[in-house]
């Protein structure tokens, strides 16, 4: 019975975890660009779901958008490559430590 009892406990933990999870994205031309690309990433409330974002592979061309801010392109973790080309990025330190945390934790897919 107790097994049972923590098998249960177990499978309904779990079913949380299933669940998909919604980010708010702070420059809205991030935004338009990534819902032209993977509109099926988003909510009503253009909300990114980041489960859906990780599970896309392939490459990301975000360029020519007028992008000011990166923050969120962090859940695309199967990307193969970015383009964010011909606009300049303000970053700010926290965006930076994370792209080189993604970086580094991609580093398989920069070496090819």
């Amino acid at each position: 019975m107790k097994r049972l009892l923590l098998i249960l406990i177990l499978f309904l933990t779990q079913i949380g975890a299933l669940k998909a999870q919604f980010v708010t994205l702070p420059d809205q031309n991030l935004i338009n660009a990534l819902m032209n690309i993977h509109p099926d990433c988003f909510d009503a409330n253009e909300d990114l779901d980041t489960t859906c974002a990780a599970l896309k592979t392939g490459s990301l061309d975000i360029s020519y958008n007028n992008i000011s801010d990166l923050t969120g392109i962090r859940y695309f973790k199967l990307i193969s490559d970015l383009n964010c080309s011909n606009k300049f990025i303000f970053f700010k330190q926290r965006q930076i430590n994370l792209f080189i945390e993604f970086f580094f934790e991609n580093l398989a897919l920069f070496e090819q």
